[in-house]
């Protein structure tokens, strides 16, 4: 028997706007709980509304004819507080899940709050067919936690490369246009005959020609004495 004080327990179902469902809440209790009713009394859409939290996928046929979206709020006892699951469809297609507060995606509630129940119908077991959980056992069994741990890591590396690879890859056309402007600037600059600290007496030759222009204009009456003086100042002359 299922012990009714685990964490994951199921405390209460809230329905709005699904299917033939108006509003409905579900309070379940601790041990075992019953829902019995005749065929089309809606039992099914009890087990759709638990999937809609549980992450399933979402189908907008649910939504209640008239209703703008249909909304599932489940709330589970989990250590060290409850949560509550919640989902919402809209006709027009969009889907929304929130796990408390936090708005996440549908694998993000899958992943949470799905290990708390399992469903069993007629003819499977929905967990067993779930890909991740067939995965989970065969590793568990095997006791291959450290190497799933390292594998994790190493696609999370594989996965990093990959995309720095493709930041840096480059149309081949591209390259070659790149390729040739580089070749081009470093010709001219071989033609250029660039010696080291030329940079430097290129700036002082313009400095002087500039301090001579001055002196010029000072000599012709054009720019007085303490014109001249400040504007060699900001030039950096030394000798101003």
């Amino acid at each position: 028997m299922t012990d009714p004080t685990a964490p994951g327990r199921l405390l209460e179902l809230t329905v709005t706007d699904l299917a033939l469902i108006d509003r409905l809440r579900l309070e379940l209790g601790p041990g075992l709980n019953v829902i019995t009713g005749e065929t089309g009394a809606g039992k099914s859409l009890l087990i759709d509304a638990l999937g809609l939290a549980l992450g399933a996928r979402a189908d907008t046929t649910l939504v209640r004819h008239g209703a703008e979206s249909a909304r599932v709020e489940a709330l589970f006892d989990r250590v060290p507080e409850p949560v509550i699951a919640v989902r919402e469809v809209a006709a027009s297609g969009r889907s929304t899940a929130r796990l408390d507060d936090e708005t996440v995606t549908a694998a993000r509630l899958a992943d949470e709050v799905g290990p708390f129940v399992e469903i069993h119908g007629q003819h499977d077991q929905q967990r067993l067919l779930d890909e991740r959980w067939q995965r989970d056992l065969l590793d568990a069994f095997g006791g291959h936690e450290p190497l799933r741990g390292e594998m994790a890591a190493t696609v999370e590396r594989w996965r990093a490369n990959r995309a720095a690879l493709a930041e840096l890859s480059i149309d081949p056309r591209e390259l070659g246009r790149r390729l040739e402007l580089l070749e081009h600037e470093a010709t001219e600059i071989a033609a250029a005959r660039l010696q080291p600290g030329e940079a430097e007496e290129l700036q002082e030759s313009r400095l002087r020609a500039t301090v001579e222009l001055l002196q010029l204009l000072a000599q012709q009456g054009l720019i007085g004495p303490m014109r001249l003086s400040r504007l060699r100042a900001q030039l950096g002359d030394e000798d101003a």
